[in-house]
């Protein structure tokens, strides 16, 4: 939406709304208001929203390629890692590679986008060879996905 607070709104009331507070729908809100919540680094809110998805989602368990839950798991991740807990960052980012690993194609892109993390964490650590090697993981499945240097072009 582009509007944060309006966003907010918004799914404050679908979240209000929402029969089931145990569904699919639920997780997938409380997913989009966390990251709304991350990108202003609102890390509290951030948390207990992206927790609550991955509860609901671990529970649920329903979706065929459980994808679901590893867009929780890294996403967990990644705020482990912005808030420097990259211990933790790294075991979410482990069990969201497995998943993604397991889905197989369909998952690369986004298996890419998690070795990004791994790196990151590596790169903190300065095991700079693990990071490296990490995001040139992420490199390939991105130019085997989307194609040489097609991301950084925009339509």
């Amino acid at each position: 939406m582009s509007d944060y607070d309006l966003s907010h709104k918004v799914i404050d009331i679908a979240k209000l709304i929402c029969e089931d507070k145990e569904s699919h729908t639920m997780s997938h809100l409380c997913n989009t208001q966390g990251g709304n919540y991350y990108d202003l680094n609102r890390v509290l809110d951030c948390r207990r929203n992206w927790e609550m998805a991955l509860r609901i989602r671990e529970k649920l368990r329903a979706e065929p390629d459980l994808g679901d839950i590893a867009i929780s798991l890294h996403n967990m991740g990644n705020l482990e890692a912005a808030t420097g807990h990259y211990d933790e960052a790294l075991a979410y980012y482990k069990r969201a590679v497995d998943i993604r690993l397991a889905i197989g194609d369909r998952a690369a892109l986004l298996l890419g986008t998690t070795y990004l993390g791994i790196g990151r964490c590596h790169a903190y650590y300065k095991n700079f060879s693990e990071a490296r090697r990490f995001y040139g993981q992420a490199e390939q499945l991105f130019v085997r996905t989307v194609g040489a240097d097609k991301y950084f072009m925009a339509k």
